[in-house]
Protein backbone atom coordinates (compact mmCIF):
# COMPACT_ATOMS: atom_id res chain seq x y z
CA UNK A 1 0.00 0.00 0.00
CA UNK A 2 1.16 3.59 -1.07
CA UNK A 3 2.17 5.69 1.75
CA UNK A 4 0.44 9.06 1.70
CA UNK A 5 3.19 12.29 2.40
CA UNK A 6 0.43 14.32 4.37
CA UNK A 7 -0.41 11.84 6.71
CA UNK A 8 2.21 13.30 8.67
CA UNK A 9 2.02 17.20 8.86
CA UNK A 10 4.32 18.24 11.53
CA UNK A 11 7.30 16.45 10.69
CA UNK A 12 6.60 16.94 7.07
CA UNK A 13 6.27 20.80 7.86
CA UNK A 14 9.67 20.81 9.64
CA UNK A 15 11.27 19.18 6.82
CA UNK A 16 9.71 21.82 4.54
CA UNK A 17 10.85 24.63 6.64
CA UNK A 18 14.49 23.36 6.60
CA UNK A 19 14.30 22.64 2.97
CA UNK A 20 13.35 26.29 2.43
CA UNK A 21 16.58 27.34 5.20
CA UNK A 22 18.89 25.08 3.12
CA UNK A 23 17.85 26.53 -0.32
CA UNK A 24 18.09 30.68 1.25
CA UNK A 25 21.46 29.23 2.38
CA UNK A 26 22.63 27.88 -0.95
CA UNK A 27 20.82 31.18 -2.54
CA UNK A 28 23.01 33.10 -0.42
CA UNK A 29 26.61 30.97 -0.86
CA UNK A 30 26.28 31.65 -4.70
CA UNK A 31 25.74 35.37 -4.36
CA UNK A 32 28.69 35.54 -2.11
CA UNK A 33 30.78 33.03 -4.45
CA UNK A 34 29.70 34.90 -7.91
CA UNK A 35 30.77 38.12 -5.85
CA UNK A 36 34.16 36.94 -4.85
CA UNK A 37 34.84 35.22 -8.29
CA UNK A 38 33.97 38.89 -9.90
CA UNK A 39 36.61 40.29 -7.25
CA UNK A 40 39.14 37.72 -8.01
CA UNK A 41 38.72 38.13 -11.54
CA UNK A 42 38.53 42.51 -11.45
CA UNK A 43 41.95 41.97 -9.29
CA UNK A 44 43.58 39.32 -11.91
CA UNK A 45 42.60 41.89 -14.20
CA UNK A 46 44.21 45.26 -12.61
CA UNK A 47 47.29 43.07 -11.61
CA UNK A 48 48.01 42.18 -15.86
CA UNK A 49 47.54 46.07 -16.73
CA UNK A 50 49.75 46.85 -13.85
CA UNK A 51 52.33 44.44 -15.45
CA UNK A 52 51.73 45.52 -19.18
CA UNK A 53 51.87 49.21 -17.79
CA UNK A 54 54.78 48.43 -16.14
CA UNK A 55 56.51 46.48 -19.24
CA UNK A 56 56.18 49.52 -21.33
CA UNK A 57 57.76 51.88 -19.27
Amino acid sequence: MPQTHQAQSGPTSEIQELKDKVEQAIVCLNAALYVLLQRTETEKRKASEAEVGHDRA
